[in-house]
């Protein structure tokens, strides 16, 4: 992976909390990944590990 376009862990982690909220707020999956700078891989992982803890 480009090194200018990995995360770091902890930023990663924050975007993948922000994520969360976002889907818990019934955002869309193109605003997500607009604004957390992740993939639309990781949203989906972000969503999995929600529901998993619901």
């Amino acid at each position: 992976m480009d090194e200018s376009r990995e995360m770091r862990k902890g930023d990663h982690e924050k975007a993948m909390e922000h994520a969360k909220e976002m889907i818990d707020k019934g955002i869309g999956m193109g605003k997500i990944v607009e604004k957390t700078n992740l993939t639309e891989k990781d949203v989906i992982k972000a969503k999995d590990k929600w529901v998993d803890q619901s």
